[in-house]
């Protein structure tokens, strides 16, 4: 009997080894880790304030840490931000990019999201979508792209990934376009009813 290694070898020969491509990995665009703060502005001729976003909490839930983020909106230096909303948030190599809950800071109503809105899986490629239905709505966050950036906090571009996130006409204010960068999180987004961008002016993190 002829070994079977021959004929092996030349197939794979003719026709090559076939190699996936997982995606990027979502994850690493939205960091939770330390101590984190945000400021963005915004052009848009009505806008005379700053979006301020500070982590302010952190928990480990089953085994995942969430982090709660608080939107506020802040106008000179010094000046406490008033509170517009908050999202609790996870990132990590198993399960993605997810909000775990969403609080109205000016009325204090919240939903709790279970199971949990996938803003993005731990692994993407550019135009796959991932559907949500949770909380009364069904969301879908699509991978639109990757993009370059531009921030008021650097005169570099930055390499982005676009998502938007659709919430089906539920007018909550974190939907519409975000663009995230690799360990800072996001660098631009512009919310459902925004006429421009909120651009990054500063981020800290300890």
């Amino acid at each position: 009997m002829k070994p079977l290694l021959a004929p092996l070898l030349l197939a794979l020969g003719c026709n090559g080894p076939s190699f996936g491509y997982d995606g990027q990995n979502i994850y690493k665009y939205f960091p939770l880790d330390g101590e984190r703060d945000w400021s963005y502005a915004n052009d848009a001729s009505d806008v005379d304030w700053t979006l301020y976003v500070k982590l302010v909490d952190s928990e480990i839930r089953d085994g995942t840490e969430v982090a709660t983020l608080s939107y506020q909106e802040k106008g000179d230096v010094g000046e406490v931000g008033e509170p517009l909303f908050s999202l609790e948030w996870s990132s990590d190599s198993n399960d993605g990019v997810l909000i775990h809950k969403y609080t109205d800071d000016v009325t204090g109503e919240s939903t709790t999201f279970s199971p949990a809105l996938i803003f993005g899986e731990h692994q993407m490629n550019v135009g796959e979508s991932v559907e949500t239905t949770t909380g009364g709505t069904t969301f879908t966050s699509t991978f639109v792209s990757s993009a370059t950036c531009q921030t008021h906090w650097s005169t570099e571009d930055w390499d982005c990934l676009h998502f938007t996130l659709d919430d089906g006409g539920a007018d909550l204010p974190f939907s519409g376009d975000w663009y995230i960068a690799t360990n800072w999180g996001a660098a631009q987004m512009r919310f459902t009813g925004d006429t421009a961008d909120w651009v990054l002016t500063e981020a800290n993190y300890d």
